[in-house]
């Protein structure tokens, strides 16, 4: 079987995510097709033996074309979609990270592959955002719904939305693979100190893009309420997204609105007291594997897709928006309470973010897939 992965996004998690599963299924029976941003992200993280079978596109993303490919994709990549299914023979097609607009194109059509297509979010999380950042979204849920009506094979990562999935499509193929883990070579050889934290250490850390539905106002305002926390720890929240509430920076607070290298990571986890994810909602996420690998202590709210973490010890838990307990949650990790979770981390990051187990999963849905 010829297999042709397509990634056309690496924004938002959808980089680290494609490249884990792309350097994980390494078979010469894979093909890639890549849209690669102006930082050349897939190019940096990508092996150079896979990126011999890719092919890597630069597509201009002004604010009209972003607009346009909305509606359609670009000629340039449907040209080279085709291209490569007809001259590799590819049996099956599996986008990666939300290719709504150029899967619903390639469905329009007759073709002789099978596609599958990996659901990130079957329902839109809360958001916070520019109208046009809203209407964006509604957009790309539309045509992501075009996908789930029409396509037979999907996969997610999450439990929760597999049996959702089956519930709403009971006729469909759904299938189920571990989230990958998000640490890739860039991280795990990053040495970069971000400019803003030179000299900062043992602070409490938010990572991941500024959304509402990641509850960072919930951290934030959790920090600024509680004298001892500002007393004994700086707060540092580090990505790029629209900044729905209002910060101090005099607070002992500091700021890293903006799009956080690689090579910083490490850093930023490596010298963290702890790190908190104060979401309020998720059915699935990576964030868990770069806290268990670099075993940064770790707290999160309760909400039910984090509870596997808590129940396996690799984090602890605070009641969803509630700043007094999550406070506390903070100051009373002891010593021997860091040691032993540091242990767990170490074990479950072997075991359940372990990429033979990943590829042999992937390879087993497309062989049923194919049957």
């Amino acid at each position: 079987m010829n297999i042709l992965l397509v990634a056309t996004v690496s924004y938002a998690g959808m980089g680290p995510y494609a490249s884990t599963i792309i350097n994980t299924i390494g078979a010469d029976n894979v093909y890639c097709l890549l849209v690669d941003n102006e930082k050349d992200y897939y190019k940096k993280n990508i092996s150079l033996e896979i990126q011999k079978r890719s092919s890597l596109l630069k597509i201009k993303t002004s604010n009209i074309n972003k607009l346009r490919y909305l509606v359609r994709p670009s000629a340039a990549l449907i040209k080279e979609f085709n291209r490569i299914c007809t001259e590799k023979q590819i049996d099956l097609v599996h986008f990666l990270t939300n290719d709504v607009t150029l899967c619903n194109s390639v469905l329009k059509r007759s073709h002789k592959y099978k596609v599958v297509f990996t659901v990130h979010d079957v329902v839109a999380h809360e958001e916070k955002k520019a109208i046009h950042k809203r209407l964006k979204s509604k957009v790309l849920f539309f045509l992501q719904n075009k996908v789930l009506e029409k396509n037979s094979n999907l996969i997610t990562n999450s439990n929760l939305q597999f049996n959702t999935l089956q519930q709403k499509y009971p006729s469909k193929e759904i299938f189920f693979h571990e989230f990958p883990s998000l640490i890739n070579q860039t991280i795990i050889e990053g040495n970069i100190i971000p400019t803003e934290l030179v000299g900062v250490k043992n602070y409490i850390l938010f990572f991941g893009r500024i959304e509402k539905y990641k509850g960072v106002d919930i951290l934030y305002n959790a920090y600024v309420s509680n004298p001892s926390l500002k007393e004994k720890y700086p707060l540092v929240i580090a990505g790029a997204g629209d900044m729905y509430f209002d910060i101090d920076n005099s607070e002992n607070v500091y700021l890293l609105n903006r799009y956080i290298l690689d090579e910083e990571i490490a850093y930023l986890y490596k010298n963290a007291f702890c790190v908190v994810y104060p979401y309020i909602s998720a059915t699935q996420s990576g964030v868990f594997s770069v806290s268990c690998y670099f075993q940064t202590p770790t707290i999160c709210s309760d909400i039910l897709y984090f509870k596997q973490y808590v129940e396996c010890g690799i984090a602890k838990s605070f009641i969803i928006s509630d700043i007094k307990e999550l406070g506390k949650a903070v100051l009373l990790f002891g010593e021997e309470d860091i040691k032993e979770m540091k242990s767990k981390q170490s074990i479950c990051y072997s075991k359940k973010w372990n990429n033979v187990s990943l590829n042999q999963t992937l390879l087993d849905i497309y062989k049923s897939i194919l049957q």
